[in-house]
Parts: structure tokens; sequence; C-alpha cells
């Protein structure tokens, strides 16, 4: 089993990074989060864009609180994803999206100390 979406591409674009990828039917996370229907939970994309996120603008500081929260889709196995990330160094707001062709499926910023 994976942790971490099946990545397809990775651009820097002006002031976004943007990842391209596809969830994997075997992640841990699907595991329990449903039998019947599995789908991607909330805190694991929240994490993912952290992880991301502190890695292509190298951020460093410990996290603080998320701010606008929104979880409008969801993601099943297979999916093929977006995620932009764009970084605020001066506010100190990693600020994300997730899509598909579906649509935008959540969004939020991540704020960091």
């Amino acid at each position: 089993m994976t942790k971490w979406p099946e990545i397809r591409a990775e651009n820097m674009v002006e002031d976004s990074y943007i990842i391209q990828a596809v969830i994997p039917k075997n992640l841990l996370y699907f595991d329990g989060h449903f039998a019947d229907n599995p789908v991607l939970p909330g805190v694991v994309q929240v994490n993912w864009a952290s992880v991301m996120g502190r890695r292509a603008f190298s951020i460093s500081g410990t996290f603080k609180q998320l701010e606008v929260i929104k979880f409008q889709q969801l993601f099943f196995p297979l999916d093929e994803i977006t995620i932009t990330l764009k970084y605020d160094e001066i506010k100190r707001k990693l600020s994300f999206s997730y899509g598909s062709e579906r649509g935008v499926h959540a969004s939020g910023r991540i704020c960091f100390e």
C-alpha cells in the first residue's frame, strides 16, 4: 500500500506549483474509508498539500492553522487530479486547490508560524 499519489508531472508556472497525479487504487487511506465506495479523506488532502508545499517552496516553521477550507467533491481511486499550490512568504500562507476534469474538489490555506 502507498501513502502518496502517483505523480505524473510537476511544474512551476509563474508563482504556482502545479502537480498532475493519479490517486492509486492501493492507497493506504482508502482502507476503512469506506468499504463499498472508498473516498480520499480531506485530512489526507491537507497533509499532501502541506508536505508538497514545504518541498516546493522550502517552507520552514510549524503548522499554525487552516483557513477557508472547502471540500466540494469527493475523490475516488484512479481519479486524475491537479494540485495547485501558491505560497505567500510574507503572510506565511500556503494556498492549495485540488481539481479534476469534474471541476474543483477542495481548496484552502495552511498557515505557518
